[in-house]
């Protein structure tokens, strides 16, 4: 599974996905941050395509504190 990310969301490519508007919890790592992401999200879209596979996008509904500020700090980083 792979994951493009925003301060806002989470694209998530993979075999397959919820359907739009079901409410997702996601906790992961990202590379330099001590603490682990956790965030309340709604899956916003879903994408199908043979050739680059599946995918759906994730919406953030609610992020604690600790979790926003490590999230914006790793694509500080990356930008």
């Amino acid at each position: 599974m792979e994951f493009l990310s925003s301060a806002s969301g989470v694209f998530l490519t993979a075999g397959k996905c919820l359907a739009v508007g079901t409410a997702v919890y996601l906790r992961f790592s990202l590379p330099g941050i001590q603490h682990e992401i956790q965030v309340l999200g709604e899956v916003a879209r879903v994408e199908s395509a043979a050739d680059s596979g599946s995918g759906c996008g994730i919406q953030f509904l609610e992020t604690d504190p600790r979790s926003r500020d490590g999230l914006e700090e790793f694509l500080k980083r990356c930008l």
